[in-house]
């Protein structure tokens, strides 16, 4: 008995550091989240969500779960009202009217999806990248768990220089210049993520007050029909299944952003050995990532690194691009 009470003790000092730090993480990425975070917090119902995540998907560090929360609610909400009622909606209305099936949502959501937005700014590092390892080299790109790809890499195809991170030094300035001049080498894409296209939570997915939150997911609409010419996507979970290289051919880059982190250690193995599968000889992967010791309150901890495939495995070259953050504002050459 008086261990069954320690162990109770235990979890709820536990959850109520966990639940802290989302507050406390939450605040350093964005107003509306921190607003977000402290009207959910007062309201209790945080307590639940904590519960399930801690016993189920503990593997998301506390930053990563008060996102996705932020982003599960915002998703609630384009499920179950209409844009004209959310744009009337203040956090605290918005936590106070959830229904037990809103709620079950929620916990759903948080319980089965990632967080998954494709800045476009992410692919314009990537677009220099490309010429800092292959030149003006076309080559057939693999986008590996695209999110909602329109706002992806078919951005960059499209208008590249609008989507360029300012250079902080010579190397990534003579970059930005080629880009500029024409010089990025990508040519067919395919798109890959387990999911299809979705506009409600891609719209959900970017943090933003609620009364924009319809305006988004109309001009999300609006753009999946027009921009995603450029790029094909194919429905496969990479991160538990190989995929045929000979349907899909083989491809010069690979891009992840943002991914290695939502995969559990013991299936991260897999995903590298069946993204190879799809490279040629000496071909590139590319992943964007917050390093180990990264987050947004250290700058240029978010990096770009390097995977060279020789034979069938990877060889690690380590960062090749630093950026002050995931929203990719200015890059870097790691030197």
């Amino acid at each position: 008995m008086v261990c069954r009470a320690v162990s109770l003790v235990l979890m709820m000092a536990e959850r109520e550091n966990f639940i802290g730090q989302i507050e406390v993480n939450s605040g350093h990425i964005d107003s509306n989240i921190a607003a977000f975070s402290k009207a959910v917090l007062q309201s209790g119902k945080v307590e639940v969500l904590t519960d399930h995540v801690l016993r189920l998907r503990g593997e998301l560090p506390p930053l990563h779960f008060g996102l996705l929360t932020y982003a599960a609610y915002q998703y609630a909400l384009l499920k179950h009202l209409t844009g004209a009622r959310i744009g009337e909606l203040s956090w605290e209305d918005a936590v106070e009217i959830i229904e037990r099936d809103f709620f079950d949502t929620v916990v759903g959501t948080v319980l089965q999806e990632n967080v998954s937005i494709t800045n476009p700014r992410r692919y314009g590092a990537l677009g220099m990248a490309m010429l800092h390892l292959m030149g003006k080299e076309k080559v057939r790109m693999v986008d590996v768990g695209c999110g909602f790809y329109p706002d992806g890499v078919a951005r960059l195809i499209d208008d590249p220089v609008g989507w360029l991170p300012e250079p902080v030094d010579e190397e990534t300035r003579e970059l930005r210049q080629l880009v500029c001049g024409g010089g990025l080498g990508i040519g067919e894409v395919v798109a890959l993520d387990e999911r299809e296209p979705d506009p409600e939570w891609t719209a959900a997915c970017i943090w933003q007050p609620l009364k924009e939150l319809p305006v988004t997911y109309d001009g999300l609409i609006q753009r999946l029909s027009g921009v995603n010419r450029s790029v094909r996507f194919v429905k496969a979970d990479i991160a538990s299944e190989a995929i045929s290289g000979g349907n899909l051919g083989k491809f010069g880059v690979a891009f992840m952003a943002n991914v290695l982190y939502q995969i559990p250690g013991f299936a991260r193995q897999r995903l590298m050995e069946n993204v190879a599968g799809l490279l040629q000889p000496s071909g590139w992967l590319l992943s964007a990532e917050y390093l180990r010791e990264g987050s947004r309150r250290r700058p240029f901890t978010y990096a770009i690194s390097g995977f060279v495939k020789s034979e069938t495995e990877f060889m690690e070259k380590g960062p090749l691009f630093y950026l002050d953050c995931a929203d990719c504002l200015q890059i870097r050459a790691a030197g």
